[in-house]
């Protein structure tokens, strides 16, 4: 049985429609309107969730021991700054913190919750589609044009990577908050200029356009229906950031 194609208005089927796999993974970067129209109602995420995963596994072990002395420097910081933790507990956190980055199944972590996220994600984007935009699309095509956007990881990963090694540091910029000082990172403000980052709205547009194409709506409705949402998200996270309390994403 063949896979299910994105319905199209009369009776003729798109020659984009023939696009295989690769060729639409490739057109996220060359042509995304065109990678969005081909999508087909098939399991093609699971083949992104892989492909990220083990980009980020090979990533992370490339950059574990740059991470693991960053994250320690910052919560021997964080302790310190708390006169109701002992030096022994302290000592204990920091040991019990230090061992997860040698424990191979903190390392698989990862990719379950990439999983999650995309599960989550794509739910929230067929709410504002069918419901916001009045669009009629279906959760495999919104889950397979969010495992597309995610691709952007790879680029991000070919950039961001090098200068981690260099630098020997986490903290390479490529957002607005390359303009926030470093005590500042950890900010309101500062998160909030760091969730301005290249990569991530690059994916922010890539996420629009393909909504866009999934609902049949015009790309500005899409755009404030996603924007919207996306900035409230930010806010909270920068929210949190200022209490001390870092999420992803």
């Amino acid at each position: 049985m063949m896979d299910e194609q994105i319905p199209t208005p009369g009776t003729a089927v798109p020659e984009t429609a023939q696009m295989g796999m690769v060729a639409r993974f490739i057109s996220v970067f060359t042509d995304p309107k065109r990678a969005f129209l081909t999508i087909r109602k098939n399991h093609e995420w699971l083949v992104v969730l892989v492909l990220v995963s083990v980009l980020g596994l090979a990533t992370y072990q490339l950059t574990r021991p740059i991470i693991r002395k960053d994250v320690i420097a910052n919560l021997e910081e964080t302790l310190k700054s708390n006169p109701n933790i002992t030096e022994e507990r302290r000592e204990e956190i920091i040991e019990s913190v230090a061992a997860r980055f040698d424990n191979p199944i903190w390392q698989l972590v990862g990719p379950v919750f990439q999983l999650l996220a995309m599960v989550v994600v794509s739910a929230i984007l067929l709410f504002l589609g069918n419901i916001i935009l009045g669009g009629q699309t279906k959760f495999l095509y919104v889950l397979n044009m969010y495992a597309l956007t995610l691709l952007i990881m790879i680029p991000e990963s070919i950039v961001k990577v090098p200068l981690m090694i260099s630098k020997e540091s986490t903290k390479v910029q490529t957002s607005l908050a390359l303009f926030v000082s470093s005590e500042s990172a950890n900010t309101f403000l500062g998160t909030l200029l760091g969730k301005f980052d290249l990569f991530g709205l690059w994916q922010l547009v890539l996420i629009i356009l393909g909504l866009s194409v999934l609902c049949r709506t015009p790309v500005s409705k899409s755009a404030w229906a996603v924007g919207i949402v996306w900035f409230i998200w930010v806010v909270i996270q920068a929210g949190l950031a200022s209490l001390g309390i870092r999420m992803g994403m």
